[in-house]
């Protein structure tokens, strides 16, 4: 629609550089919004199909971009004995978060090695009475450059994602986690070297 008024505006030669300007930062923010969506959707099913315990968290991945990931999980299938939220649904919830946000990263790049988590850390700050939501980002985001060359030459690297867990009280969780990217041969000399 705003495409459209600019275009016309440009017809009748009315068009100047401010409102040139806001047509396309609408443009984009409504391109941006588009290809958000269509992330999650498309991540949301995969987790579902390739990662089982998304199902029964009753996960939805409800924002998506390669610069965050918000994941929400409904209360009921995460209870714990106490009527609030079950801790290990909070930390696996997060830990989703993260590895999605990784995994996204990769895709983007055209790279699909396999993606686990090596070690996490979480605070819980308060009880979660309702549904709740984990927003992951990367900790150093000026350090993917250096992930990926790490990929490229050694067939591994590591990144660390922190994620915070919203629940009715605001942050009620506090993550971090550390995935290592690894490439199909280096998956197999790991996995030769435990078995040995």
């Amino acid at each position: 629609m705003q495409k459209r008024r600019f275009e016309k505006a440009k017809e009748d030669g009315i068009a100047d550089s401010e409102s040139a300007k806001r047509a396309i930062f609408y443009l984009r923010f409504a391109i941006a919004n588009m290809e958000s969506e269509h992330l999650a959707s498309r991540l949301q099913q995969y987790l579902l199909k390739q990662i089982p315990i998304s199902r029964g968290l009753g996960i939805s991945i409800t924002e998506a971009s390669l610069e965050e990931i918000r994941i929400t999980a409904p209360l009921a299938p995460n209870l714990n004995h106490h009527g609030t939220a079950f801790g290990g649904s909070v930390s696996a919830v997060a830990i989703l978060a993260g590895w999605t946000l990784v995994y996204a990263r990769l895709e983007a790049e055209g790279q699909f090695p396999a993606v686990v988590i090596q070690h996490n850390e979480i605070r819980y700050v308060t009880p979660i009475e309702g549904a709740f939501a984990a927003r992951a980002r990367l900790a150093r985001p000026e350090q993917w450059s250096h992930f990926l060359r790490g990929l490229s030459r050694h067939g591994k690297a590591r990144t660390i994602v922190a994620v915070e867990v919203e629940g009715t009280r605001g942050i009620s969780a506090l993550f971090r986690g550390t995935y290592v990217a690894l490439r199909a041969a280096q998956r197999r000399s790991t996995n030769i070297t435990k078995h040995q």
